[in-house]
């Protein structure tokens, strides 16, 4: 199949999200060519281009501080969820409820929606909290990434309309990472 991929869509809603917070040319400064040139003529929206620019936008943000991946995370993703991935989300609500369970059971689903050799495992803990652990294969995923997903994550409860958080547990090895949602 090849190196783990996103959609073209992914790293829009990325560049869409430094836009947003004035970053853009900061951020492009520390990227490496490769990645240089894709932000400079982005991919279309359903095209699959190489997880590694990903990684590589979260590691250049993650360079300007934690509180800026955080943002950039929030912001970037917003856009992504409501165009992008909001079918498939629509679908999964309109069938099985807007539950944060139910959502993030299902989270494999959504993430195949823009993702390509990327895991999405969930595992109920109680009945308002679980756990959910991404892999992705083949690759040595930086921690800024992982931060990235995290602040993704937390709009499962705005989408459910609940109130909640998401912690990175930690990455439990090079190409997976553990997060613990608790919501009232």
């Amino acid at each position: 199949m090849g190196p783990a991929a996103v959609k073209g869509a992914v790293i829009r809603s990325q560049l869409n999200g430094l836009d947003q917070l004035g970053l853009r040319a900061a951020v492009v400064q520390a990227l490496p060519p490769r990645t240089r040139a894709l932000v400079d003529s982005p991919p279309s929206l359903v095209e699959w281009v190489a997880i590694a620019h990903s990684f590589d936008i979260a590691k250049a943000v993650g360079a300007l501080g934690a509180d800026t991946v955080e943002r950039f995370g929030r912001v970037g993703s917003e856009r992504l969820l409501a165009t992008s991935f909001r079918p498939v989300i629509q679908g999964i609500f309109s069938v099985f409820g807007s539950d944060p369970h139910t959502l993030l059971s299902r989270g494999d689903l959504v993430v195949r929606a823009g993702f390509r050799d990327v895991q999405f495992a969930y595992r109920k803990v109680s009945e308002r909290s679980c756990e959910c652990e991404v892999s992705v294969d083949g690759e040595n995923v930086p921690l800024d990434y992982w931060r990235v997903w995290k602040a993704t994550l937390v709009h499962t409860y705005s989408l459910c309309k609940r109130e909640g958080t998401v912690q990175l547990i930690a990455p439990t090895e090079p190409s997976r990472a553990r997060f613990a949602f608790e919501w009232a």
